[in-house]
């Protein structure tokens, strides 16, 4: 149980780790050029309008719609099974003959095939058996299941499998979830004055092909190698077992590392441009003499330039993610653009991208200047991802 509760949460939990250098980032590009068109707008922002990427939204569904709809499918089938097997069990126990054992209750069946098997406090057993004798390990074996509440365990399992119907391993999780409640409902009976040789011969007089329901625990499930081979030895772990044990832990210190860490370079590269901004001399908003880019005035250049390497993130388009990003950047006083910042943050995608697109741009052709002389100048421009 404790391996599901650290698979489910490790991926949710977020670590921290920070990269001090991004240009080993270059080569990561996560999207691809879908750009349709330039619109202009005015805007209170006094040095550039605002530029907007339109996405054209193909018709049919995309792939993350498709598996999405698969999914969902999927999750809706699961889920009917789940509540399914809880009516018949719960009409089971309502419409079954029954009568107090202590602190359990046993449910008469009739169905010859389910021998015995329990839920919860509820011990089903067939009523031909009730009163054999070396019928009654069979018995104190589920109720072992369940003093060990083990029914909760095999419920929460299999709500994971209806989350996750589509993962393999997690059939394998329950698999070995069962296992282990069979050997330690095995081990206490037979800490107790039952014979073992008596209850082998009962456990391998059972039924293999018994039917059950998956949530409840079968006094006569995995007949397999391993737990006979449990039931004959018996006896506590060995150094070698516990080592084996404890080698685990580094592979499960270095999974946790891998799945919970998480790359914080584009916070960490913001947080060196605020140092950086400090240190290259007075920022100009509006100069005497603004910055020309390519010659061309009101920025046009820019913006076309801008526009032309600009790209709306594909799975952005998928998830039908739209917002507005305003950067802010510096033209220092040799032209060059520097320090961009995300000043108003949109969704981490378009934040990405809205960064990524200054490393393609160009240097301006002059610098902004005050009395002659050349200044570092700041611009804002907010960029629009728009659906269409």
């Amino acid at each position: 149980m404790f391996s599901l509760a650290f698979a489910l949460v490790t991926p949710l939990l977020n670590i921290p780790v920070w990269e001090f250098n991004n240009s080993s980032q270059e080569g990561l590009k996560l999207f691809s050029v879908t750009l349709s068109e330039l619109q202009i707008m005015k805007s209170e922002i006094y040095q550039l309008d605002p530029v907007i990427i339109k996405s054209s939204q193909g018709k049919g569904l995309s792939v993350i719609q498709l598996l999405t709809i698969i999914y969902l499918t999927g999750l809706v089938v699961s889920m009917g099974f789940f509540i399914f097997k809880i009516v018949i069990l719960l009409q089971n126990i309502m419409n079954a003959e029954k009568f107090k054992d202590g602190k359990y209750c046993i449910v008469k069946t009739h169905d010859q095939h389910s021998q015995v098997y329990s839920f919860f406090h509820f011990i089903f057993v067939h009523e031909s058996k009730l009163e054999e004798e070396n019928f009654k390990p069979a018995i104190k074996h589920e109720k072992i299941h369940a003093s060990k509440l083990h029914s909760i365990d095999l419920i929460l399992v299999e709500l994971i499998i209806v989350l996750q119907w589509f993962n393999p391993f997690i059939y394998l999780l329950r698999k070995m979830v069962i296992e282990n409640h069979e050997f330690q409902a095995d081990r206490s009976v037979l800490q107790t004055s039952v014979q073992k040789e008596n209850y082998l011969r009962m456990i391998l007089d059972q039924v293999i092909n018994s039917h059950y329901f998956r949530m409840t625990s079968a006094f006569n499930y995995s007949l397999s190698k391993n737990r006979l081979k449990m039931l004959t030895q018996m006896k506590p772990s060995t150094n070698k077992a516990k080592i084996k044990f404890l080698a685990l832990v580094p592979i499960l210190a270095g999974m946790f590392f891998i799945f919970a860490c998480s790359e914080e370079g584009v916070k960490q590269d913001q947080m060196e441009t605020k140092q950086a901004s400090g240190k290259i001399g007075k920022v100009y908003p509006e100069p005497e003499v603004m910055p020309v880019y390519e010659g061309k005035d009101n920025y046009m250049g820019f913006k076309e330039d801008l526009y032309e390497k600009l790209i709306y993130p594909e799975e952005a388009k998928e998830k039908d993610i739209a917002g507005v990003v305003r950067v802010k950047f510096i033209v220092n006083k040799k032209g060059e653009m520097i320090h961009p910042e995300v000043i108003k943050e949109a969704h981490p995608l378009l934040n990405k991208a809205a960064l990524e697109v200054f490393d393609k741009m160009k240097d301006w052709q002059a610098p902004g200047k005050v009395d002659g002389e050349p200044v570092n100048t700041e611009f804002k421009i907010p960029m629009i991802f728009k659906m269409k």
